[in-house]
């Protein structure tokens, strides 16, 4: 008897908890809980169910963020959420979990044009992005399991060497097919048509070393300038085609 009366106490105490924690505002969450890397401005609604005007972190920047928080998952450590935001001038969804160092998304889908994130690239480049994953798992920041697809349309950036009247080099459209195998990160690139034939792959190996391999070749309609930029990089092999490798550690 003793012991009903005991677990009806913990039940209804435990009620009370979740109730109080759901209703507790998100905004005062926010500021007595994210990290100092994460910057949230315009907070409503609840710790559960949320929303923020802008949210940034690692120079990454996202607006009309709304999220949705599975409690159940604390009950063993873990902070999973539904997210959908607007980046730059697209999107993301997806959910996302994050237990200690480890970090992963599932089901992420996201658009958004080069332009509009332009600062976190290393050159100039303007087109458009999108990703479908159905996973993707990090440790302490680096992948370690990623599957799905990645596109890149309508891919240009300015003359690698200057060239006399070209402002801009058109590359085309360009796929990778994202897996992963043997400890490694892989992805399969190839285009889908457009002046820059190519074909290569990108592997993200533990202890963060990464390799890139890649044959390319500019298509007879592609313009002087992207042909004589290749030579730049690498002198033509067999076929025509010019082979790039590039290996380091970040």
């Amino acid at each position: 008897m003793a012991s009903s009366r005991l677990s009806l106490i913990a039940l209804g105490v435990g009620a009370y908890t979740a109730f109080a924690v759901g209703t507790f505002p998100a905004s005062v969450a926010a500021r007595l809980f994210a990290p100092d890397a994460v910057a949230l401005a315009g907070v409503t609604g609840t710790v559960w169910r949320g929303s923020a005007a802008f949210g940034g972190a690692s120079g990454l920047t996202l607006s009309d963020i709304r999220w949705r928080i599975q409690p159940v998952q604390l009950l063993i450590g873990r902070l999973s959420l539904d997210l959908d935001a607007r980046l730059g001038d697209g999107f993301i969804r997806t959910g996302m979990t994050v237990s200690g160092s480890r970090m992963r998304f599932d089901g992420l889908r996201a658009a958004v044009s080069l332009a509009a994130v332009s600062h976190l690239l290393p050159a100039d480049a303007s087109g458009n992005a999108s990703v479908e994953l159905e996973i993707l798992e990090l440790v302490d920041g680096w992948p370690v399991q990623a599957s799905g697809t990645m596109r890149l349309a309508s891919l240009a950036s300015q003359p690698w060497i200057p060239v006399p009247g070209i402002t801009t080099l058109q590359f085309g459209n360009f796929i990778a097919r994202i897996s992963t195998g043997d400890d490694q990160v892989v992805a399969v690139v190839n285009d889908e048509g457009g002046p820059l034939e190519l074909e290569g792959s990108a592997r993200l190996i533990p202890d963060r070393r990464y390799r890139l391999e890649a044959r390319v070749k500019a298509r007879a309609d592609a313009s002087q300038a992207l042909a004589q930029g290749l030579t730049f990089m690498a002198p033509a092999t067999g076929g025509g085609y010019h082979s790039i490798a590039l290996e380091g550690q970040l």
